[in-house]
C-alpha cells in the first residue's frame, strides 16, 4: 500500500513537472510582440489642441499638371492671412485652416501596412520634400500645420487611397518607417482659388450707375494713344434702362443684350492668380518719380510691361500714364466706387503658371501667343481638302477637325492680365443732401417777477381812507353825523 502511493505521488509530481515544461517551452517559444504593432490604435499626434491655434500650414505636394513637386503656404503674419507662394496675397484663411486642422486631429494608425523604406513607392508615401527626382509620381502630400510659436501639431506624409476602402488612406510619420493604414476626412485644397476672396470686383449688378467704354489702340513707338472710342452708358436707378450718350433714338437702338452680358461679365470677374505690381508704379498707378530720371529702371520697367500688354502714354498734360492694348472700362456705383480696369495680354499656362507666372517666361509667352494669332489667321486664308489633279480640282471628303493644342494642351487655360485701380466719386452718390431749415422757436412768455415781501406787505396794509372807511362803519351812526358836521363847520 505505502509502495502504490509513493508510486502515484511520483507520477504526479512528473505530471506537474511535464505541464511547468510545457507551459515555459511555450511562452519561451512565443515571439516579441513588435514595437511597430504596439502604436496600432493609437493618434499619429496629440488630439487635444484647439484647432484655432494653427498659424501656419504647408503642404508640399506632387503636381501631376507640370510632374513636379510644389510648395503651399499660408501663414499669419502681422495679425494677417497671406500666402508666401503667392506673393504674400491676402488670404481668406481662417475657417479653411481650422477645417483642415481638425480633420486630421485624433487620426490613428488604424493598421500596419509595411514596416520596410523600401516599401514606400508602393504605397506614395515618399516624401516630397526631399530633393529626390525619381518617381515623382509616388511622393505622398506632406502636411504640416503648427503654431505660432513653432511647435509642429501635425506632420504627415499621406499616400494614395486604399483600394476598396472609401476614405482609407496610406500614411507615415516623415521621420518612421513605418507606413499604416488610417481613415481619413481632410478637408485639404492647394489651390489658390481656394484660400482667397476669388470675386474680383465684388460688386452686384444691380449696384452699377455708371459704365464707360474706353476703346483704344497704342502706338508703341510715339508712346500715345490713337484710334480711342470712348461710349458712356449710366442709368439712376436699379429700375431704369440704361442710356447711352449720344445715341440718336429716332433712327438707332441700344443694345440691350449686349449691355446685359457686359454687367453680367463685370459681376463675375474671378482672380484666379496674382503677379506682384512692378517696382516703378505707384499705388494709384502712376510712374514714381525716380524711374523718369534712372533710364535703366525705366526700360526695365517698360519691358515687364509690355511683356503683359501694358504701356506708358502720354496724357493730354505731358505725364506718363499707365494704358493696356486691349483699352479700359471703368464702371461705377451707387456707392460711389469706381472701378477701373485695364486690359492686358493674353495668358496661357497651366495652374501653376496662372497663378504665379513662376515656370513661364513672359516674353516666351508673348511669341506663342502670336504665332497662334498668326496660325490661326493662316489656317483661314488656306483652303483645306483640296486637291489638283490633272488640272482638276477633287474635294477630298471632311475630317472631323481636331484642336491639336487643345488635344496638347488640355490643362492650359487661357486668361487675361488686368490692372484694377479703385477711386471714389461722390457724384455717384445722387445730389448732395440739403440741410433742413430749422425751424422757429415759439415765443416765449415773459416770467414774472417775484414779488418782494415789502411790497407784499404794503399790499397787505389797508390805505388811510379804507381805514377811516372802517372805522365809520364800526362806530354808531349818530356819531359819525356829529363828527361829519363838525368837519364841515371847520371847513367854513
Amino acid at each position: 500500500m505505502v509502495k502504490e502511493t509513493a508510486r502515484t505521488l511520483l507520477y504526479v509530481c512528473i505530471a506537474v513537472v511535464s505541464v511547468g515544461i510545457a507551459f515555459a517551452t511555450h511562452f519561451a517559444s512565443r515571439p516579441k510582440p513588435l514595437k511597430e504593432f504596439e502604436k496600432v490604435g493609437t493618434p499619429f499626434f496629440s488630439d487635444d489642441f484647439d484647432p484655432n491655434s494653427a498659424k501656419s500650414l504647408k503642404v508640399v505636394s506632387f503636381n501631376e499638371d507640370a510632374a513636379k513637386i510644389n510648395t503651399f503656404m499660408v501663414e499669419a503674419v502681422n495679425g494677417k492671412w497671406v500666402i508666401p507662394s503667392h506673393f504674400n496675397y491676402p488670404a481668406d484663411a481662417q475657417d479653411r485652416l481650422s477645417k483642415t486642422t481638425a480633420s486630421v486631429i485624433g487620426v490613428t494608425r488604424d493598421a500596419l501596412a509595411s514596416r520596410l523604406a523600401s516599401d514606400h513607392h508602393l504605397y506614395n508615401v515618399l516624401d516630397p520634400s526631399k530633393e529626390d527626382t525619381s518617381e515623382l509620381e509616388k511622393h505622398g502630400s506632406r502636411i504640416t500645420i503648427t503654431r505660432a510659436d513653432g511647435t509642429v501639431l501635425t506632420d504627415l506624409i499621406i499616400g494614395k487611397e486604399v483600394e476598396g476602402r472609401s476614405n482609407h488612406y496610406y500614411v507615415r510619420v516623415p521621420d518612421e518607417k513605418e507606413t499604416y493604414i488610417s481613415k481619413l476626412d481632410i478637408d485639404l485644397s492647394v489651390k489658390f482659388s481656394d484660400w482667397i476672396e476669388q470675386d474680383l470686383l465684388k460688386i452686384d449688378r444691380g449696384d452699377l450707375r455708371d459704365i464707360l467704354i474706353n476703346k483704344y489702340s497704342i502706338d508703341e513707338v510715339q508712346g500715345r494713344i490713337v484710334g480711342q472710342e470712348i461710349n458712356h452708358l449710366a442709368k439712376a436707378t436699379p429700375s431704369d434702362d440704361w442710356k447711352l450718350d449720344d445715341l440718336k433714338e429716332e433712327t438707332e437702338e441700344l443694345n440691350k443684350s449686349d449691355i446685359t452680358t457686359l454687367v453680367g461679365n463685370l459681376d463675375d470677374l474671378k482672380i484666379v492668380g496674382v503677379r506682384p505690381k512692378p517696382q516703378g508704379l505707384n499705388p494709384d498707378l502712376s510712374l514714381d518719380p525716380q524711374i523718369k530720371q534712372n533710364p535703366i529702371l525705366r526700360q526695365a520697367l517698360l519691358g515687364g510691361l509690355a511683356s503683359a500688354g501694358f504701356f506708358l502714354a502720354k496724357d493730354q498734360d505731358g505725364n506718363p500714364v499707365l494704358v493696356s492694348n486691349e483699352g479700359e472700362l471703368t464702371a461705377g456705383t451707387k456707392d460711389g466706387v469706381v472701378y477701373n480696369i485695364r486690359f492686358g495680354q493674353i495668358f496661357t499656362g497651366d495652374i501653376e503658371e496662372v497663378e504665379t507666372g513662376l515656370s513661364k517666361d513672359p516674353k516666351k509667352e508673348k511669341e506663342e501667343t502670336k504665332k497662334e494669332a498668326e496660325g490661326k489667321e493662316n489656317k483661314e486664308d488656306k483652303k483645306e481638302g483640296d486637291k489638283t489633279k490633272d488640272n482638276k480640282t477633287e474635294k477630298t471628303p471632311e475630317k472631323p477637325e481636331e484642336d491639336k493644342a487643345d488635344k496638347k494642351d488640355d490643362k492650359r487655360k487661357k486668361n487675361r492680365y488686368l490692372f484694377v485701380s479703385v477711386t471714389f466719386d461722390p457724384k455717384l452718390l445722387g445730389p448732395a443732401p440739403v440741410k433742413p431749415v430749422e425751424p422757429k422757436k415759439p415765443a416765449e412768455e415773459k416770467k414774472k417777477e417775484p414779488v418782494k415781501k415789502e411790497e407784499t406787505k404794503k399790499k397787505e396794509e389797508p390805505k388811510k381812507d379804507d381805514k377811516a372807511d372802517k372805522d365809520k362803519k364800526d362806530k354808531p351812526e349818530k356819531e359819525v353825523k356829529k363828527e361829519d358836521k363838525k368837519k364841515t363847520a371847520d371847513k367854513k
